[in-house]
């Protein structure tokens, strides 16, 4: 099992005829995820990457079935095209733009209310179940699967642990970068949930940073249904000072409790079992697993 994607998904990319959106379909084809068609206003009756390319996402949908849309178009524009997807009955909107303004970000959750769509973004790298579907620009890193529920922040430290976690024998259910904008659509308590849900996740690894407060609401969320399965932490930025933005517009605490070190002592309180590294990742998912590592880091 995975979750957000299954082999019965039926992908579009908004923005395909667009770099971020030609290196997505290159990543699906790579991976045998089911990419059924690109949408580009003023593009429609063309091809690219091999499917057919429409100037709405309705006529996209009405098509070809889709279920899932990688939004591959600038910031400015990525709120008003998450919400053409969710009016046309997208099931998934993945919005890969950063720096989203906070005002059009809270506009598309309202919208969002009483839909079926899962927003997951903005400033998201993706979501990708090994052997299922790769909806993220994640092309390098080892795509393999496993009983590892990834949730993240930031798409570099995803590949990173994904490649530690794979040189120690251990595989991926489903990773979901739910992005490092301010406000975002899925939260990691929106996350932690799923995969408590899923059969085929047995760990969930949490990677944060600095600023806000959803990491300590997943904990919450997990702690108050029992901690049905492990939940290792890590939250980078550690000797970040206060008020300094750490990469993505979001990673910036302002208030008390809003540090590394704050949220480590929190999660750290709620149950979860808090790393200090990148490194210390893979041993922490063996000991929760309660299975040795088969391979070791050269």
């Amino acid at each position: 099992m995975a979750i957000l994607v299954s082999e019965m998904s039926r992908v579009l990319v908004q923005g395909l005829t667009g770099s971020a959106g030609q290196n997505f379909a290159e990543n699906m084809r790579l991976t045998g995820t089911n990419l059924v068609a690109g949408v580009r206003p003023g593009r429609g009756g063309t091809r690219a990457q091999g499917v057919p390319v429409y100037d709405t996402v309705a006529e996209a949908v009405r098509a070809t079935g889709a279920t899932a849309s990688v939004i591959a178009v600038p910031a400015g524009v990525a709120a008003e095209a998450a919400g053409e997807a969710i009016r046309a009955g997208i099931e998934l909107a993945i919005i890969y733009a950063e720096g989203v303004a906070v005002h059009d970000a809270l506009r598309l959750r309202a919208l969002r209310a009483g839909q079926r769509c899962v927003i997951v973004g903005p400033n998201s790298a993706g979501v990708m179940s090994p052997g299922i579907a790769n909806l993220s620009d994640m092309r390098t890193v080892p795509m393999v699967a496993g009983p590892v529920g990834l949730i993240s922040k930031s798409g570099t430290l995803t590949y990173e642990v994904i490649s530690d976690l794979a040189v120690a024998g251990l595989g991926i259910s489903t990773v979901m970068c739910v992005g490092g904008d301010p406000v975002v659509g899925t939260t990691p308590a929106d996350a932690v949930r799923m995969f408590m849900a899923d059969e085929a996740t047995e760990v969930v690894v949490l990677l944060g940073e600095p600023g806000g407060g959803i990491e300590i609401e997943a904990a919450r969320q997990w702690a108050a249904a029992g901690r049905p399965i492990p939940l290792v932490a890590l939250i980078v930025g550690q000797a970040l000072p206060p008020g300094r933005e750490f990469g993505h517009a979001g990673a910036v605490a302002r208030r008390a409790g809003e540090s590394a070190a704050d949220k480590m002592a929190s999660l750290s309180a709620l149950g979860a079992h808090v790393v200090p590294s990148l490194a210390a990742v893979p041993l922490a998912v063996q000991n929760a697993l309660g299975r040795p590592i088969t391979k070791g880091r050269p």
